[in-house]
């Protein structure tokens, strides 16, 4: 996943400069990566457009091709971190005495932080019209909880895992996108002690294995 304000032309050594590149680059790359995660935040991936983005950033749409070769290459880079905190298989390995409790508490004071939020959104906004940004929250959500499952111990992972994160997506969206009351306002410790009992019970108690239709 390309790097937040790191075009992907440029290593990924830290202070590299590419002979010859104007000094300006790197803050023009950044310039536009701002600036397309603001318009993803409030319109979505499919309703934001190259030349839009270009515009309103005041660069030439040809740098952003430049910079991140797609749009995209853009969403991508800009929405990294935005789904899963870190941290979170030792989380599920620890005790399970409360552990859905703690489970909602850490991704709500990551979805809370100034940095996250907006890429929480752009997802969120992107993933009904936009097959790269719904694979992007799946892959992320498979390959995280899965595996935090995974090493917790617990039977059927997979589908523990989707069960969690079939409700950590819903409580985002009510929260962050539908700003539906009392869930829009309400502290995280509030939110956590009424949500994590169900991620708990997805967690511990016997899951019948899902299977596909057909």
């Amino acid at each position: 996943m390309t790097a937040r304000g790191q075009a992907v032309s440029e290593p990924a050594a830290p202070g590299w400069r590419r002979p010859g590149r104007r000094p300006g680059a790197h803050h023009t790359a950044d310039r536009i990566l701002d600036t397309a995660l603001a318009m993803f935040a409030e319109s979505g991936l499919d309703s934001v457009t190259v030349r839009a983005i270009a515009a309103r950033a005041e660069v030439d749409a040809a740098l952003v091709h430049h910079f991140y070769r797609s749009k995209e290459g853009l969403f991508t880079a800009a929405v990294a971190g935005a789904a899963v905190p870190a941290g979170l298989a030792d989380l599920v390995r620890a005790p399970l005495d409360g552990v859905g409790e703690r489970l909602v508490a850490v991704f709500l004071a990551h979805w809370e932080q100034a940095e996250v939020r907006p890429r929480l959104l752009a997802v969120l906004r992107s993933v009904p019209s936009s097959p790269a940004a719904a694979g992007l929250m799946r892959d992320c959500l498979d390959e995280h909880l899965t595996a935090a499952v995974a090493a917790a111990g617990a039977d059927h992972p997979a589908e523990r895992a989707a069960l969690i994160g079939s409700h950590l997506i819903g409580l985002a969206i009510v929260r962050y996108v539908l700003r539906s009351e009392p869930l829009a306002s309400l502290p995280v410790g509030r939110a956590a002690a009424a949500v994590g009992p169900v991620l708990g019970a997805y967690l511990v108690q016997p899951v019948a294995r899902l299977r596909r239709a057909g």
